[in-house]
């Protein structure tokens, strides 16, 4: 666009641990997130997600964190042609293992179902109801984390994920990686610099542009 457009993302999470037992451990964690972002043609378009994620963890096993874990999440998508709500669940198994005093990797691996219905059914006669319907994936990522020293640190991580394409109202299977370098010099002050490559397949036809479907 030719205009000067402001992006606005608000993000809150939280984590809640309880120890049932010394061998079982039970998380809960909500998630909140907020995104302004105006598109041409619609300067008010939002979405809002809420959910969050509970997990049964083993901890009976030297150096193996093991557990199952169930996420949800409600969304819902504003101020533009062919907004759609969705819910999606993952269900996963979860591992981290303590190879080291310094390395441990972490992993999980799963099945994600996202079912996105229109908010306005009238829209359906506008963009064919394109934008409805079900996406499933399996789901998972493996990570490793690296401490070189005192001070440094390095992780890693390869995924595959359904999300929310931020530019219409679309649902998305994404398949990338990530790098990232800590550096602590004191306990005061930290320093990272992370890297992020991602494949989005995004499902169905774009709103600002019908005629794109399945665009990658």
């Amino acid at each position: 666009a030719d205009t000067l457009e402001m992006q606005t993302e608000r993000n809150g999470t939280a984590t809640f641990r309880i120890l049932i037992t010394p061998e079982f451990r039970f998380d809960v964690a909500p998630t909140w997130h907020q995104l302004d972002l105006p598109l041409p043609g619609f300067p008010d378009f939002n979405l809002h997600e809420t959910g969050g994620a509970a997990s049964l963890n083993y901890l009976g096993i030297n150096k193996l964190t093991s557990g199952f874990r169930v996420e949800y999440m409600d969304g819902d998508y504003g101020h533009i042609i062919g907004a759609t709500k969705y819910h999606e669940t993952t269900e996963s198994l979860t591992a981290t293992y303590a190879l080291t005093g310094f390395s441990s990797f972490d992993g999980q691996v799963g099945y994600s179902q996202r079912d996105a219905s229109l908010i306005n059914q009238a829209d359906a006669a506008i963009i064919g109801g394109e934008f409805a319907g079900r996406t499933n994936a399996f789901t998972g990522s493996i990570g490793l984390t690296r401490q070189l020293s005192v001070k440094t640190s390095i992780t890693g991580r390869f995924f595959r994920e359904v999300t929310s394409y931020t530019a219409g109202a679309n649902n998305v299977i994404g398949t990338g990686g990530e790098a990232g370098v800590t550096w602590n010099p004191d306990v005061k002050f930290t320093v990272n610099l992370d890297y992020r490559q991602e494949t989005q397949s995004i499902q169905g036809a774009l709103v600002n542009d019908p005629g794109a479907v399945n665009r990658v």
